[in-house]
Parts: C-alpha cells; structure tokens; sequence
C-alpha cells in the first residue's frame, strides 16, 4: 500500500477533525499554560496566549460550546444522553501568576470557571520549576555548558547524549530518549548554584508564579487542583516517587483549604503507578494531554482519564480545531 504524502495526511486529519467537530456530545478540556502581554525569558511563545486573544477565545468557545467546570467533565464524560452543544472545560497549567492577573479578570467578566493546575513547589517564587531552568538556558545559549557540566559530573551516566543529534535541547531534556530519570532536576539545581545563578530572585523578578494569598477557594469559579510538586515526568519514576510527588502537593493544597480531587499529568505520560496513585488518594480522575476529544459515556463512573487540548496562540488556528 502506497504512504500518504505530507499534504494527503494533513488533508485526511483535517477531514477527521471536522467530522469530529459535527459530534456535539463532545467534552473538550482546552489546556492554556501563562497568559501574558509580557514577555521574560521562561515564557514560549508556543505557551502563551496574548490577553487579548485569550479573550476572544473564551467569546468564540461562549458561542459554540457551553463551558462547564472542570470537575463537571467527569460527570459529563460519563453521561449517556446528547446535548445541544458540545461542552468545553478551560485549565491552567504550572501555576503562573499571570493565570491569576490576567486570564481571572477576563473570566469572572465573562462567568467562565477554570483551574489552575499548580506545582507548589515555586509558588511564591521560591524558586524555578526544572522545565523552566531548562527555557532559561536556552535563552541564554547555556545549552553546551550545562551538557558539558552533566558529561563531567558524578550523574553523566543519567544521560543519553547521541539523541541531541536528532532534537533540540529543550526536547531532549523531557524526553525518555534524553534522560534516564529525573536525576537532572538536582543537576540544574547544581548548575544553577555553580554559575552563581539565583533562581529565586528570577521568578521574583519576572513575579513568574502564584503567591501563596493567592491560592485559596474564594474566587468566583476559579478552583486549584494537584500538578505533583516538581512537574517531573511520571514514567521515569517508580510507584512510591510518583504518590509522594501527588502526596505532597495534596497536602500542601489541604494547608489551604483546598481538597484537590483531581490530578493533571505533567507533559503527558503517564503509567499504570500514575493511576495507582491518584486511586490511593481517591481522586475522581487524570488528566493528560492529547489531540483527542473526550465524549459522553466514554469515561469510567470510578476513575476517568480525560485529555486536554493544549491551547493555539492563533485564533484562526483555535477556531479551525475547536
């Protein structure tokens, strides 16, 4: 059988998704990460949504779908009958500040309810979460000088150095085929302290996350739920590793007043440990990330497993997926 052309695929995914779209008994869970009009030096552009343009997506989803809260997508993943409308859920993800300082205020005018996924681990700006060190080197072409600080240290077995011939650092430093554990969490800390870096007073610079008054369940719609405490990528840890990383963050949301139910995956993966954990503390589902669309009566009445969309910074491109 012949292999589809580039343009044969994308024309066959597209015809995909507009036959999906047709589906109102759809749960669409679109992802947003920062939501900014300010650049630094941690925020992609691929991770970031103009204030503005994140206004005209919460008017285009308001017309096509009706929005619910998230923890309503169980329940509504789970119903059997069809509705009117397709429904869409919006979260957050990594607790930036600008989630609060920028996307609340346009939500609570328009009375959309959202949640903030966060790692509590930084709140406060105590500190840079690992994926955001690694933006950060990036940024200052520290790429080489970290890798050759990893190649010399006691941890360099940890690493996989032929896969940077084939994807970019940024890629690398998150993927199975770059890192054999979460050992590089400790080695940017390391690095960090050696070149005199303060990571601390970066995020303080920047105001990168959430301060801890700002985390309580008074806001109107707005709700916080469990991102682990250091966003490390689940599949490279063992079973005890990824409940005490959940553990402690619901504990550490419970210091709030906050009972966290549900559970977002950092990046995406995650394994049968995953789903253990989140069991053992009787969350009601997960959440990861993926082009799939969730619908009605797919989901399990104890524990679902759920995707999220991750958010366009174009809105031609938003609205010919959503």
């Amino acid at each position: 059988m012949p292999r589809m052309s580039g343009l044969a695929r994308k024309l066959a995914r597209r015809l995909i998704r507009d036959i999906q779209k047709l589906n109102k008994n759809r749960v669409e869970i679109i992802l947003y990460h920062s939501v900014t009009r300010h650049e630094n030096l941690f925020i992609t552009s691929r991770q970031n949504i103009d204030p503005i343009v994140f206004e005209q997506q919460m008017r285009y989803l308001q017309e096509h779908y009706s929005i619910i809260p998230l923890e309503a997508s169980i329940t509504h993943s789970c119903a059997e009958h069809s509705y009117n409308k397709p429904r869409a859920c919006i979260c957050f993800d990594d607790g930036y500040a600008s989630n609060v300082n920028e996307a609340y205020p346009i939500l609570r005018k328009m009375g959309i309810p959202a949640t903030i996924f966060v790692c509590g681990s930084v709140v406060g700006n105590t500190d840079l979460l690992w994926r955001d060190k690694v933006c950060y080197l990036g940024k200052e072409g520290l790429e080489k000088d970290f890798i050759d600080f990893v190649r010399h240290g006691e941890s360099s077995c940890r690493y996989q150095y032929s896969s940077l011939a084939n994807m970019s650092f940024y890629q690398w430093s998150k993927s199975i085929y770059g890192i054999k554990d979460m050992t590089i969490q400790e080695d940017l800390s390391r690095y960090f302290l050696n070149k005199g870096i303060d990571s601390a007073q970066l995020a303080t610079k920047y105001d990168l996350y959430i301060s801890p008054d700002q985390i309580h369940s008074d806001y109107d719609g707005l709700t916080f739920d469990n991102h682990t405490w250091t966003h490390p990528l689940m599949t490279l840890l063992d079973r005890e590793s990824q409940l005490q990383e959940i553990w402690r963050n619901h504990v550490w949301l419970q210091g709030f007043g906050i009972e966290s139910s549900l559970f977002a995956v950092p990046f995406a993966p995650f394994d049968e440990n995953t789903v253990a954990a989140c069991k053992k503390l009787n969350y009601d589902g997960l959440f990861t990330v993926s082009m799939k669309s969730n619908r009605t009566g797919q989901a399990n009445l104890s524990f679902s497993t759920l995707y999220r969309r991750l958010a366009s910074n174009s809105m031609r491109e938003f609205e010919s997926v959503l």
